[in-house]
């Protein structure tokens, strides 16, 4: 059988294809710069806030373990 005839040299070109297109695809563009904190409409981050009923989902949780 000749390289590359088979299913595994049908895989490697497919890897090398998508690899290529990869390469060639450009960077999505930057994001937006935030609003100047004079606007009323910013939400609050509340990523790092701990509710009293996450810290009581917490306990029952490690309880559990």
């Amino acid at each position: 059988m000749a390289s590359g005839a088979g299913p595994k040299g049908g895989l490697a070109l497919a890897g090398l294809l998508a690899l290529a297109a990869c390469a060639s695809t450009p960077p999505p563009p930057p994001p937006p710069p935030p609003p100047s904190s004079g606007t009323g409409g910013v939400l609050m981050d509340w990523r790092g806030v701990i509710t009293s009923t996450d810290r009581d989902r917490y306990q029952r949780r490690d309880a559990a373990w």
